[in-house]
Order: structure tokens, then sequence, then C-alpha cells
């Protein structure tokens, strides 16, 4: 497996031993979160981020032939489902954030003084992380 252009290793399977072990302590992880959460009388509420190269449609393409990939979602999947078994809500804002950017033709990552299109979220990104987050708190309150 090909590290991604941000330098991560894509875990789009579980075909090799070190991701298969990655997700399961991930999700042992997110497992005894919530639990913990829980007897402290809170809600355990996950939300996913994205990467660079999941946004950029010339970078999906290439990590998608790279990875021989179809689709390069499968933490999202993997960690919607998890939430759906343990009974704890998960937002993944990718699906989101690909629509705002090919629809608005807008960078989420990077920086002008740096490389658009690459690392963190710059402000738009934050923003409509956090656009994203109210609006799923506000039409589920029971989230919180």
């Amino acid at each position: 497996m090909e590290p991604s252009r941000s330098g991560r290793l894509c875990p789009c399977s579980t075909t090799d031993t070190i991701h298969r072990e990655a997700w399961t302590i991930t999700e042992e992880i997110l497992k005894l979160m919530h639990k913990e959460v829980r007897e402290h009388h809170a809600k355990f509420f996950l939300v996913t981020t994205t990467s660079p190269d999941q946004l950029d449609q010339e970078q999906k393409v290439l990590l998608r032939q790279r990875l021989n990939a179809k689709e390069l979602d499968y933490p999202e999947q993997r960690l919607r489902a998890l939430g759906e078994t343990e009974g704890f809500p998960v937002l993944n804002l990718l699906y989101d954030f690909q629509r705002h950017a090919e629809q608005h033709h807008v960078y989420l990552h990077g920086f002008p003084n740096t490389k658009l299109g690459a690392g963190h979220w710059n402000e738009q990104g934050h923003e409509l992380a956090a656009q994203l987050i109210a609006k799923r708190i506000c039409h589920d309150p029971s989230i919180l």
C-alpha cells in the first residue's frame, strides 16, 4: 500500500495485517471512549474529518489507481457502521466537503502562503465543518 499525497497510508481495505490491527485498535479505543463517556452521563458523538486527497478530483483519481480502490471512503463507511452497532452517532464530513468543494470550486485544505489543497483545513474548511456540525446538532439535539 502506498502513501497518499499527504504521506499517510490510505486504509482502503483490511487485506493486510497492519491495517487489520490498526482498525481493531481504533475500534476498541472508540468503544472504550463511548463507554467512558456514557459512564459520566454524557453522550458520545463522532465526527470524521477529511484528507486533502479525498477532495481534489485529480488526486482522488490518482490515489484510487495507486491503491486499486474503487472509492476512498472506506474509513467513513467503517466508522458509520461501528456507530450504528455501538449506538453512537457519527457525522462523516467527507461527502458534504466533496460536494461543497466541487460546487464552489474551492480548496478546503491548505493556504495561499503554503499550498492550496494540501495539509490542514483552512478557514473555509473550518467554517464548513462548524456549519455541518451545528446543523446536525440542531437537527438532532438528542446527540448532546
